[in-house]
This record gives C-alpha cells, structure tokens and sequence, in this order.
C-alpha cells in the first residue's frame, strides 16, 4: 500500500505495525467528512459534482488497478471529501495485489455486502471487474442521494431505472453493473469517460436509449429467456395439476353414474313391490259377499226357512208318535 503514491489515494506512512496481536498502520490525516455523509448533508448538490466526484475516484483505482492492486471494498465511507475540495481513496486493508494467494482471503464474502458484486458475495476470487461495479453502486448512491435500501440487491437495473437523471446517464450505469465479460467495461477508465461523456452530451452518448440498451443486452435476453422459461415451467405445473384434478372429478362422476344407476334399479324395484302391496291392500279393502242383497228378499227367505224348520220338527214328533 505503501508505494500507492496519487493525490486522489490517502498516503500511507506506515504500513506494518503489530501492537497486542493487532495489525496497524498509519496514515495520512483528512479533514473534511466521507462521501457517505456529504450527499445527505447536500454538500454535493447537482448531478455534475457528484460525478465529478466520482470520476476523481476513478483516477485513484485506475492508478491502483495499473498497480496489480485490486480495492474491493470501494463504497461511499471509503471516499474522504477534504475541507480543501480533494477527494480521496481510502481503506485500503483489504486490498488484493496480483501476486496475493488464498492465504490473503481472495475467496468468500470480502468488503460491504450492498456495494460488493455479485462475484464476490458468492465467493469468487476478486477481479478489477468488481472494484468496477463497486464503483458503480457507489455513484448510483450519489444519484440517488440517500442510503440505499437493502431491496436494490437482486433489482438493481430496475432501482437505476428510477433514478433522477438522464437515460444516458442510467445507461453507463446499468453497464457498469454488468457481470458477464461480453458486457462489462474494459476499465474504469472507461466507465468514468462514459459517465462524463453521458452528464455532458446525454444526447449523442450510445447509452441514451436505455429501454434499447437494456433490450439488447445479453445478460437481460437471458435473464427474459429465464423468465419465460419460470413462466412456462409454473404454467406447465398449474396444467399438470388442472389435469389431474379434472381426472378426479371425471372419476367422481363416473362413481355417481354407477351409484345413480343402482339408485334407479333400487327405485324400480320400490316401484313395484309398492304396486304389489297396493293390489293386495286394494282385495283387502273390498266388500264381502252377502247372502241376502235386499230386506224383500230377505224376508221372503227367511219364512221358508221357518216352514221348513217347523214341517221338519212336526214330522220328527209324528214320527215318534206313530213309532211309539
């Protein structure tokens, strides 16, 4: 760190100190406040300073970057505003040279989690790409001008789209948080150029038409391909279980036709036997045969059947008589 000797880069006077099992080292003294509290302060007002600062920046990590010196841990608290308007770099503890191994901690989650990439977050050993897109989440905190909310994580292309200012402006940034080689800028040189360029001609910057640029960048074609692929996968799911529940309600039905049709043969056969008891009810209720059908011819009847009762007993008595 020691031989990082830029005007934009606070001076390192003494990089190997030990104190109680403690790593030290000594720097230079600013006075003045970080970038973090000058934009809620509205020390730096308009779109200009702030990427003026931003760019200032730039010129200390592209001279560390020509250093084989890699920040990873650039953020808005590792930027000094001095009292006498120099901006500097600072917090260099975690800085990764070429030359660094594993032992130096190039893997797992280095630096600031909000302004970190997404390579570092997951592990990857750290490249200049990343100081790139620290750089970049950096300035859309300036643009935005108050701490960002943890939601940016995963939307951050939609939270840039938001911002207020110029679409060429988004552009540069919505590049500079690009992770695939095929997108990214070759340095940060180049982002802080884009940047300038986009603040100053908004008009003829390449990144003007941002809803174009976003369109065509492989990173979001295939991040649309993933979504439409999610949407057919969850489409095609939802199919799958519509289908089988049709196939329970069509097997539902067809164990209610079963059940109808025995209800039916069972209803018949009520039908009938209820026919058959109405008939025997019917001969049971019916009126008995009588002898006699009227009060003349009952009379009649019944004095021939004294006659003859009488004649047989007076015949029975002679009889006796004769015989005696």
């Amino acid at each position: 760190m020691k031989k990082l000797s830029h005007r934009q880069i606070v001076k390192v006077f003494e990089p190997n100190l030990f104190w109680d099992s403690y790593f030290l080292f000594v720097m230079e003294f600013v006075q003045g406040e970080d970038f973090e509290k000058c934009i809620p302060n509205k020390n730096l007002k308009s779109i200009g300073d702030k990427v003026n600062v931003i760019c200032e920046v730039g010129k200390a990590l592209s001279f560390a970057h020509e250093k084989t010196i890699i920040h990873r841990d650039i953020k808005p608290s590792n930027i000094l505003c001095s009292s006498d308007g120099i901006v500097k770099l600072t917090d260099f503890d975690l800085v990764l040279t070429s030359a660094a191994t594993t032992s130096f901690g190039t893997t797992g989650i280095i630096g600031t989690l909000l302004y970190s990439s997404p390579g570092v977050v997951s592990g990857k050993e750290a490249t200049f790409v990343d100081d790139i897109y620290s750089l970049t989440m950096t300035t859309i905190f300036a643009v935005y001008g108050e701490p960002l909310p943890f939601s940016i994580i995963g939307n951050s292309v939609e939270f840039v789209e938001d911002l207020p200012c110029n679409d060429s402006i988004k552009g540069v940034l919505i590049k500079g948080l690009m992770v695939d080689p095929g997108d990214l800028f070759g340095s940060v040189r180049d982002f802080c150029e884009s940047l300038a360029f986009a603040l100053k001609k908004p008009d003829k910057s390449p990144y003007k038409d941002i809803r174009r640029f976003i369109a065509e960048t492989p990173r979001f074609l295939r991040k649309k391909r993933d979504e439409l692929e999610e949407r057919i996968r969850l489409l095609t799911s939802q199919m799958s279980k519509n289908t089988k529940e049709i196939e329970q309600l069509e097997y539902k039905n067809l164990n209610l036709k079963h059940r109808e049709h025995d209800y039916e043969v069972k209803r018949q056969a009520l039908i009938e036997k209820n026919n058959y008891l109405s008939q025997q009810l019917a001969g049971l209720m019916s009126p008995r045969p009588v002898i006699f059908s009227n009060k003349k011819h009952s009379d009649g009847n019944a004095a021939l059947v004294y006659f003859c009762c009488t004649v047989l007993v007076v015949g029975v008595v002679l009889f006796y008589l004769i015989g005696w």
